[in-house]
């Protein structure tokens, strides 16, 4: 007869919600509960592709249950895993006996009856269901006969503590949610000399600075509807578009693969857009990874936009055109005073020179530079600009 004393239980409990702020410690957690409850227990998590992801259970110990469950069919022609894993009701025991006996094997490789684990009575169910992620848990006797085992004992406290379980992963999941936030917020807070906010895939505002509050006010480049991010210009719309789908996808792959976070490219866009015929400004758009070691909030990405408006340009630009392209005295001051205000005709009263002039200066000018629009030139002569 299986039994577990309160003090034995109240111990287990206790272990699982410490859990909660360390999840290093499920491994000890379910040995724990294997001593109390005199039984072998899994924790299985299972990914978005329904694969077993290894996080929480030896894979070994892990496979022999998957295995069984994956080659026995319900009587919906689902495997037993499948169902467990999409349709059964969270926190809601399964009796392995009633599974197998409610199934046909249909498998083309089904598990043999002799196989140890076929014969061991226990009580599976999920526990959590988040973001594509199954979590089940189940407690298999292996001391004790189909017929001997006594569901309506053993029921009770395996309730209780599935429901720990559970409330106990709920919890580090808004811990890792809070840790990714405030990463991501420092991130922000370290370089608010420009106009930067978090956003996150579905372009809802988590955070501005307030230089980029001003300039929503403004609404020439974003405005807000909501809380929603809205942009004003077709480019940036597209730009924003192409990195919240892509924010996402990669990261989760990366993990999917074991890939580390270093080496999944992230998603970046930058964009230069002139805002009532001024000098451009700079609109980077770039996709932030959740925090490593924190695969349950594969999907908890942000992306930073961020808008770098122009800035004094070094006198020192014009020796540095001439000396490293071979521009003229003529051709260095029209590239340098065309970067600085942005705009050709103010270029020209400038430097009071015709257009017809300006234009045989450029023309030589995207020759030497291998640039061949204004807004290349702008940007690298911007470029230049970091070596000053």
């Amino acid at each position: 007869m299986v039994s577990i004393t309160a003090h034995d239980e109240f111990r287990v409990l206790e272990r699982v919600q410490e859990c909660a702020g360390n999840p290093s410690l499920w491994p000890q957690t379910l040995q724990c509960v294997e001593r109390s409850l005199k039984c072998r227990a899994y924790m299985l998590e299972f990914g978005p592709d329904k694969e077993h992801t290894g996080r929480f259970s030896d894979a070994t110990q892990a496979k022999e249950l998957i295995d069984f469950l994956d080659n026995v069919r319900t009587e919906a022609n689902r495997t037993a895993l499948r169902f467990l894993i999409d349709e059964a009701a969270v926190n809601y025991p399964y009796c392995k006996a009633q599974l197998t006996n409610r199934s046909k094997e249909v498998s083309k490789h089904p598990v043999p009856a002799e196989h140890p684990i076929a014969n061991w009575p226990g009580l599976i169910t999920p526990v959590l269901r988040s973001r594509g992620t199954t979590v089940l848990i189940g407690c298999l006797w292996s001391t004790i006969s189909m017929e001997e085992a006594d569901p309506d004992y053993v029921m009770p406290p395996f309730r209780r503590f599935a429901k720990a379980v559970s409330s106990a992963l709920d919890v580090a999941e808004r811990f890792s949610e809070a840790a990714s936030r405030k990463e991501a917020l420092q991130l922000m807070a370290s370089s608010q000399k420009n106009a930067m906010c978090l956003i996150d895939e579905d372009l809802s505002i988590h955070f501005s600075t307030p230089s980029y509050r001003e300039l929503l006010k403004d609404g020439h480049i974003f405005t807000v509807h909501g809380n929603r991010l809205v942009p004003t210009k077709k480019e940036l719309e597209t730009a924003l578009t192409s990195v919240s789908q892509q924010v996402g996808a990669p990261f989760r792959s990366g993990a999917a693969a074991g890939q580390s976070l270093d080496a999944t490219p992230v998603p970046e866009q930058s964009v230069f857009v002139s805002v009532h015929d001024e000098a451009l400004c700079h609109v980077s758009i770039r996709g932030l990874p959740s925090l490593p070691g924190t695969p349950e909030l594969a999907e908890s990405n942000f992306i930073l936009v961020e808008v770098r408006k122009p800035y004094k340009l070094s006198e020192d630009l014009k020796g540095l055109l001439r000396s490293a392209f071979g521009l003229s005295n003529g051709e260095a001051r029209l590239a340098y005073d065309l970067a600085v205000s942005g705009s050709l005709a103010e270029t020209l009263e400038n430097l009071d020179i015709t257009r017809n002039t300006a234009k045989t200066h450029l023309r030589r000018i995207y020759e030497k530079t291998s640039t061949q629009s204004q807004l290349e030139l702008t940007q690298l002569i911007h470029s230049l600009s970091g070596l000053f």
